[in-house]
């Protein structure tokens, strides 16, 4: 879902009309945090991967 949300915001500056410079900073400010949610949701994802890894090469060498 938040892919998606992101793939939405992408072009969300591209297909409006941006009448002021508030609604250019609204927007960009939208982009800014949906990316920042998709990094962190990346990271855990990251981390939880190489905990799995860990785990794994700590029984191999047992």
């Amino acid at each position: 879902m938040l892919i998606v949300l992101f793939l939405k915001s992408r072009f969300l500056v591209q297909r409006r009309d941006i009448k002021d410079g508030r609604e250019l900073i609204n927007a960009l400010n939208n982009k800014v945090m949906l990316l920042g949610a998709f990094e962190s949701l990346f990271d855990d994802y990251l981390a939880k991967w190489i905990n799995i890894a860990s785990l794994v090469s700590h029984t191999k060498n047992k």
